[in-house]
């Protein structure tokens, strides 16, 4: 985490804080609320995410069948119905399987 996101989470944290107390919030639960988040900052400050084309490219040189499923929903996703028998097939070193191409898709 490099030391400006450090002062942005520790100006955040501050922040929270006055506006619970403000809030006439006891001291027990501003305490639980910003070590709360506290943790969650915490959690997305671990390092470089997952480079979702990299491993996707991994596993099919490893010799996996990968199968993605990319489906955008126009309502509710446990009530809407769609074909999964539609299929592109590429080769990993097609140029439609690159970095640039998933990034846009992500």
């Amino acid at each position: 985490m490099s030391p400006d996101a450090g002062d942005r989470i520790e100006a955040e944290i501050n922040a929270a804080r006055k506006r619970y107390e403000k809030a006439g919030w006891s001291q027990g639960k501003i305490d639980r609320a910003l070590e709360a988040k506290s943790r969650s900052h915490s959690r997305t400050a671990r390092g470089p995410s997952l480079d979702f084309p990299s491993a996707i490219g991994a596993l099919v040189l490893a010799g996996a069948d990968v199968r993605l499923h990319c489906h955008s929903y126009s309502g509710r996703f446990d009530d809407e119905a769609f074909d999964l028998a539609a299929t592109v097939t590429m080769a990993i070193d097609s140029p439609a399987f690159n970095a640039v191409h998933f990034r846009k898709m992500l």
